[in-house]
């Protein structure tokens, strides 16, 4: 799980940035 959060925390600050 704790992988996956990472994964979609790196993509939604890509996002946001």
């Amino acid at each position: 799980a704790s992988g996956f959060v990472s994964c979609v925390l790196s993509v939604f600050v890509v996002f946001v940035a």
